[in-house]
């Protein structure tokens, strides 16, 4: 089953609105509210795809979304991301922040249309899955022109 991490410190969001359409869309869906729960997880399970609020802990200023992105880019690069947030972050272009952080998407909740969003949900569980396949199939050649060594 596809596995989604949402990362949101808003109950209402959390749960209902992007937990709820991902579950109802036969997703396995795990919510915590904040950047140590989300390493938490991230470190002891298996996601396809994060959904991370770039303002966590109900700081404006408080960016630890920012920081989840980077962290995940960095240390699971098959994990796919997805960007949410109530403002522009810090005024960047959505294409910028994208690839500035490595979020596949930039989702601002005044835009948000539950369709378009399982649309965007549903790409990055592909991305993610074909990520690994070519990280597998990578090892294996590797592994295979070692042993002829």
């Amino acid at each position: 089953m596809d596995r989604i991490l949402v990362v949101e410190d808003d109950r209402v969001w959390r749960q209902i609105i992007l937990g709820g359409e991902l579950e109802r869309a036969g997703y396995s869906v795990d919510t915590v509210t904040n950047l140590a729960e989300a390493i938490e997880k991230l470190e002891s399970g298996s996601y396809h795809v994060v959904l991370t609020d770039i303002s966590l802990d109900l700081e404006p200023e408080n960016y630890d979304g920012v920081k989840l992105l980077q962290w995940i880019r960095e240390k699971y690069p098959t994990i796919k991301t997805l960007a949410i947030s109530s403002r522009p972050v810090l005024g960047f272009k959505k294409e910028f922040f994208k690839k500035r952080y490595g979020a596949l998407e930039y989702i601002e909740r005044k835009d948000f249309e539950p369709r378009q969003f399982l649309e965007l949900v549903a790409k990055a569980v592909r991305f993610s899955k074909e990520a690994s396949q070519r990280i597998e199939g990578n090892d294996a050649r590797n592994k295979d022109s070692y042993s002829r060594r």
